[in-house]
C-alpha cells in the first residue's frame, strides 16, 4: 500500500467508536536509526503551524493500530489520549 492511498482514511478509536481525524492531517514519527514508523501524530486543533509544540498533538503508537481497512484505520487509542 502506498502512502498516497492512506491519506484519505479516517482514523477511528475502536474503544469508543469516535472519529479521531484523517491521516492527511497527521505527521509521522519515524525512528532515525532504522527508518520504522513509531507513531502517528494527530493535531489536537486545526491551527497547526510552524510553532506547534509536541503537546499540541495526540500521539498514537504504531503498535496501537488494530487494522488498516479500505476506508479507515482502526486504533486502540487508550495510550494515545494522555500524551
Amino acid at each position: 500500500m502506498l502512502l498516497g492511498n492512506l491519506r484519505n482514511k479516517v482514523i477511528i478509536n475502536v474503544l469508543t467508536g469516535e472519529k479521531i481525524g484523517y491521516l492527511r492531517n497527521c505527521d509521522l514519527q519515524i525512528n532515525d536509526s532504522d527508518g520504522r514508523i513509531e507513531a502517528i501524530l494527530m493535531p489536537k486543533n486545526k491551527l497547526v503551524g510552524l510553532f506547534t509544540q509536541q503537546e499540541d498533538y495526540i500521539k498514537i503508537s504504531w503498535a496501537d493500530i488494530v487494522k488498516i481497512g479500505p476506508d479507515s484505520i482502526l486504533v486502540n487509542a487508550v495510550s494515545a489520549e494522555g500524551e
